[in-house]
């Protein structure tokens, strides 16, 4: 959970894996999602187009995130794709207003 926005709504952060690759490997996103007692209000997607973004943690206004790339890595060695030796990155991006 984030800090609660301007208009004092509580925001949660959604880290959505794409486990079962209905949209390719690189279907992953992380959403928030603005909260209103027990209902959500609204659903964004902060970032998206990830290879399994596994977890995270918020500091301040942003989220930090790990991306992991394990299953590009077992794909045919063939594919000029694959990350050779980076199994996983860490990034971090700005939580919206």
């Amino acid at each position: 959970m984030a800090e609660p926005d301007k208009q004092g709504h509580a925001r949660l952060v959604i880290f959505e894996s794409n486990a079962f690759g209905h949209d390719g490997p690189y279907g992953g996103q992380i959403s928030m999602a603005r909260l209103d007692g027990k209902r959500a209000t609204s659903l964004q997607t902060i970032v998206g187009g990830l290879n399994d973004p596994s977890s995270g943690v918020l500091f301040g206004n942003r989220v930090y995130y790990i991306e992991s790339k394990y299953g590009l890595l077992f794909k045919s060695k063939d594919d000029a794709q694959i990350p050779r030796d980076v199994p996983f990155s860490v990034q971090s991006v700005g939580l919206p207003e």
